[in-house]
């Protein structure tokens, strides 16, 4: 390769890596919502075009030009930290999509300034090829090769190597580092301009700089990170292949926050009696228990009641967390009457694979906010639920819900799950409170619940702090339970949610993001329900464009090129949505996506 090929290839591989990196981080920020993903690549792609057409022509009228690798250093490095401070800055909620302003501002401070320079170091690198003016097409088309062969090594990197090990901030550090190393004798090569001795020592102090943030990046992260989560202690904070995983303490508190959202928190004993000790109470005789993520940890000293319990597995997709579970269950019950055995696997996946059948699946992942999370509440995922379920198995999964009151929102989301349930188990039952437990089986358990569940804490000889006697006949009682049921039936069923319908994700949507946005959720319901009419609109552009616009062969050409573009980045968006909806896996794979498109353009 050579060194002016390599200047190319540098780049490519700086931007891709930006790009990931922010997008990856922006996840975090937003709880890994996907819709933030197409906003940020049109954004950056907006953004590079702008750049290669705007920033050279001054420059270069200034013989300037040179400058702009100079730049990237520094605007890099500010965004990521802006990135680590933008919570703070807008005063986010943390789990919650802020309104649709401020998202859109706050991708734009993110992904608009690299953009624009990344763009911009396009024209840089055509002009310090060597060729004659007639030559120009040849010189561009050997940038681009380059800088895609760049993006695709990129791609492949993250994947293997940094997301796997090092993490974003090291993957950063890498990339500034060859991109600087690579442009050393390219500037060095050339005029007296380039060949300043202040500008070669501030390209030597920036690669300087980069093997810094290689080598030296992930410690100086944490201590940032650590003054921003104060009052809380940061014990650990890293980038695994799965999401952002930050594990925080306040006294004998500890918080586990999973893509910017609150996975767990320990100890939790009155979450954990209504997750797990409702469901044990409710079936008659539960031998095998399998637990599909949450916090295993807090929930064994409700299993230790139930002498029938003989095997708990537990699985959950990151290693990461698998291994701080099996830690804190060796070190508070260091031995056991079960047959305890731990997965780090997809919960679907393992679903699949596995062939036992249990008596008890208690799933405790995270509710539908996400593509990813749609997966474990469709109608296809409670088919696989049910084939590792013994005949008259149980089922359960907790929802946030409120206290005394449903409004039609979380009531037509309540209605959807339920629903979709039904598609595969004949007996489901839903419990009023501020967490509404959804239980389903093949067998009719859900008769006189809360008289059976008093009954069975007395047989046992179990004295639960939270949910005694008193509690559960208040909490569950008749009367509640038909208010409840009455307002369920008032808001109607909206459907079912499956793998390619993503109504739970949507109707999630409706039901929470009011609470921090008022515009988003009428603004995603309008959209829905016109869908065809914005189709129709699209056509009628698109054949305006064609038979007005275009009539001239260079208009013609560029309309082409307008819409290919169009397309590009759609089936790219659909490609990445689909890929999520499928493998649930895009932090991981998104850095190869990335990477091959930009292989194929």
């Amino acid at each position: 390769m050579q060194i002016r090929n390599a200047g190319a290839f540098a780049m490519g591989n700086l931007a891709l890596m930006v790009q990931v990196v922010w997008m990856r981080q922006v996840l975090d920020v937003f709880a890994g919502n996907e819709l933030v993903l197409g906003l940020a690549l049109g954004l950056w792609l907006a953004g590079t075009s702008l750049g290669a057409l705007l920033l050279p022509i001054p420059l270069r009228r200034w013989r300037k030009l040179h400058w702009i690798p100079l730049l990237l250093f520094p605007v890099v490095t500010a965004n990521f930290l802006l990135i680590k401070w933008i919570p703070h800055i807008f005063s986010l909620v943390p789990g919650a999509l802020p309104p649709f302003n401020i998202l859109l501002l706050i991708l734009a401070l993110v992904f608009l300034p690299a953009a624009f320079l990344e763009g911009s170091c396009f024209p840089f690198l055509v002009d310090m090829l060597p060729g004659t003016s007639g030559a120009t097409s040849g010189r561009i088309n050997r940038v681009y090769l380059w800088e895609s062969v760049g993006s695709f090594f990129a791609g492949a990197i993250l994947h293997f190597l940094f997301f796997k090990i090092w993490g974003s901030i090291a993957a950063l550090g890498f990339a500034l580092l060859l991109f600087y190393l690579f442009l050393f004798p390219l500037y060095a090569g050339r005029g007296n301009a380039l060949r300043s001795g202040w500008m070669l020592t501030v390209l030597a102090i920036y690669a300087l700089l980069g093997f810094a943030l290689l080598f030296w990046g992930p410690p100086i992260s944490f201590a940032l990170e650590s003054r921003l989560v104060q009052p809380y202690r940061l014990v650990d904070s890293r980038d695994t292949p799965y999401g952002n995983l930050k594990i925080l303490q306040l006294g004998e508190q500890m918080v586990v926050r999973y893509q910017g959202t609150v996975y767990y928190s320990s100890p939790d004993p009155f979450t954990a009696e209504q997750h797990i000790l409702l469901p044990l109470l409710t079936h008659p005789h539960p031998r095998k228990v399998l637990v599909l993520a949450g916090n295993l940890t807090d929930y064994l000293p409700y299993l230790k009641g139930f002498p029938s319990v003989k095997e708990i597995v537990f699985v959950d997709l990151d290693p990461i967390l698998v291994k701080r579970q099996r830690k804190a269950v060796a070190e508070r019950s260091p031995a056991s009457r079960w047959q305890l055995r731990f997965h780090s696997d997809d919960p679907r996946r393992f679903l699949v694979t596995d062939t036992t059948r249990y008596d008890l699946i208690a799933l405790f992942q995270p509710e539908p906010a996400t593509l990813n999370l749609n997966r474990f509440y469709t109608r296809e995922f409670y088919s696989l639920v049910k084939l590792r379920l013994q005949p008259e198995g149980l089922f359960v999964f907790p929802l946030r819900s409120s206290e005394n009151f449903v409004n039609q929102s979380l009531a037509r989301y309540f209605n959807l799950l339920e629903e979709t349930l039904r598609q595969v188990f004949p007996h489901t039952f839903l419990t009023p409170g501020s967490s509404c437990m959804v239980l389903a089986s093949a067998g009719n358990y859900f008769t006189d619940l809360p008289g059976r569940w008093i009954a069975r804490l007395d047989s046992l000889g179990l004295r639960p702090v939270y949910l005694n006697p008193t509690y559960l006949q208040f909490e569950y009682s008749a009367e509640r339970q038909a208010t409840f049921q009455a307002a369920l039936r008032q808001a109607g069923s909206p459907g079912i949610n499956s793998d390619f319908n993503v109504q739970g994700y949507l109707y999630h949507f409706l039901a929470w993001g009011g609470l921090t946005s008022r515009h988003l959720p009428p603004l995603f319901q309008f959209l829905r329900q016109g869908r065809l009419l914005f189709a129709l609109l699209f056509l009628l552009l698109g054949i305006m464009v064609r038979f007005w616009i275009c009539r001239q062969v260079t208009a013609r050409v560029l309309g082409m090129v307008l819409l290919v573009g169009f397309l590009s980045l759609s089936l790219e968006i659909v490609f990445l949505m689909e890929y999520q909806v499928l493998f649930g896996s895009v932090y991981s794979g998104i850095a190869l996506v990335f990477g091959g498109f930009m292989l194929g353009l």
